[in-house]
């Protein structure tokens, strides 16, 4: 699997836990310290979620640490 379909999936996986807590951009924003245009940035696949992000989103959807690698 290219990084690029790696990088869609893990986009869908954010969304659907952000539709499921009704999550907005903007309070997804405040949780992780970022701007909105930020984390808007990041779901449409312009810019890429570090390490650090990925884990903390783990901790917010109380998913496993790595549910969204």
């Amino acid at each position: 699997m290219s990084s690029t379909e790696t990088n869609m999936i893990r986009i869908d996986k954010i969304k659907r836990e952000m539709g499921a807590h009704d999550t907005t951009k903007k309070a997804l924003a405040e949780k992780l310290g970022l701007s909105e245009i930020s984390i808007a940035r990041k779901l449409k696949g312009e810019t890429q979620w570090t390490v650090i992000e990925l884990e903390e989103l783990a901790k917010i959807y109380k998913k496993e640490r790595f549910y969204f690698f």
